[in-house]
Protein backbone atom coordinates (compact mmCIF):
# COMPACT_ATOMS: atom_id res chain seq x y z
CA UNK A 1 0.00 0.00 0.00
CA UNK A 2 1.31 3.46 -0.82
CA UNK A 3 0.28 6.84 0.46
CA UNK A 4 0.75 10.42 -0.59
CA UNK A 5 0.26 12.47 2.56
CA UNK A 6 -0.50 16.15 2.29
CA UNK A 7 -1.46 18.85 4.72
CA UNK A 8 -3.09 22.22 4.75
CA UNK A 9 -3.98 24.60 7.53
CA UNK A 10 -6.09 27.72 7.58
CA UNK A 11 -5.92 30.78 9.82
CA UNK A 12 -9.69 30.91 10.02
CA UNK A 13 -11.89 33.99 9.92
CA UNK A 14 -10.67 35.79 13.05
CA UNK A 15 -6.87 35.40 13.01
CA UNK A 16 -4.35 37.44 11.06
CA UNK A 17 -1.79 34.62 11.00
CA UNK A 18 -1.81 30.84 11.02
CA UNK A 19 -0.46 29.33 14.25
CA UNK A 20 -0.80 25.66 13.29
CA UNK A 21 2.09 23.38 12.32
CA UNK A 22 2.29 19.92 10.83
CA UNK A 23 4.79 17.34 9.62
CA UNK A 24 4.13 14.63 7.05
CA UNK A 25 6.50 12.01 5.72
CA UNK A 26 6.14 8.68 3.94
CA UNK A 27 8.25 6.76 4.71
CA UNK A 28 9.73 8.10 7.93
CA UNK A 29 12.32 5.98 9.73
CA UNK A 30 10.73 2.77 10.89
CA UNK A 31 7.23 3.99 9.98
CA UNK A 32 5.45 3.56 6.65
CA UNK A 33 4.12 7.06 7.17
CA UNK A 34 4.20 9.59 9.98
CA UNK A 35 1.92 12.57 10.51
CA UNK A 36 1.92 15.06 13.38
CA UNK A 37 -0.29 18.10 13.90
CA UNK A 38 0.12 20.85 16.49
CA UNK A 39 -2.67 23.33 16.93
CA UNK A 40 -1.58 26.89 17.63
CA UNK A 41 -2.69 28.60 20.81
CA UNK A 42 -5.24 30.87 19.21
CA UNK A 43 -5.22 34.32 20.72
CA UNK A 44 -2.10 33.76 22.80
CA UNK A 45 1.26 35.32 21.96
CA UNK A 46 3.60 33.16 19.95
CA UNK A 47 1.18 30.28 19.34
CA UNK A 48 2.94 29.65 16.04
CA UNK A 49 6.25 29.29 17.89
CA UNK A 50 4.74 26.80 20.35
CA UNK A 51 3.21 24.63 17.62
CA UNK A 52 6.37 24.72 15.52
CA UNK A 53 8.51 23.80 18.52
CA UNK A 54 6.21 20.90 19.41
CA UNK A 55 6.56 19.46 15.89
CA UNK A 56 10.33 20.00 15.90
CA UNK A 57 10.75 18.21 19.23
CA UNK A 58 8.65 15.23 18.14
CA UNK A 59 10.37 14.86 14.76
CA UNK A 60 13.84 15.28 16.27
CA UNK A 61 13.11 12.69 18.93
CA UNK A 62 11.80 10.14 16.43
CA UNK A 63 14.76 10.70 14.10
CA UNK A 64 17.35 10.25 16.84
CA UNK A 65 15.85 7.86 19.39
CA UNK A 66 16.79 4.18 19.36
CA UNK A 67 14.03 2.07 17.81
CA UNK A 68 13.22 0.36 21.12
CA UNK A 69 12.37 3.79 22.59
CA UNK A 70 9.89 4.53 19.81
CA UNK A 71 7.91 1.30 19.53
CA UNK A 72 4.53 1.72 21.19
CA UNK A 73 4.78 5.46 21.71
CA UNK A 74 1.35 7.01 21.91
CA UNK A 75 -0.46 10.25 22.60
CA UNK A 76 -0.04 9.94 26.38
CA UNK A 77 3.74 9.60 26.10
CA UNK A 78 3.99 12.52 23.68
CA UNK A 79 1.90 14.73 25.97
CA UNK A 80 4.04 13.80 28.98
CA UNK A 81 7.24 14.42 27.00
CA UNK A 82 6.03 17.87 26.01
CA UNK A 83 4.61 18.60 29.49
CA UNK A 84 1.11 19.46 28.22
Amino acid sequence: MSSNPFGKTDKGRKRTNNEDSFFLAAPFGMFDAFMAVADGMGGHSYGEVASSLAISVIVDYLQNAPAHHVVGIGEKEVRVGLHV
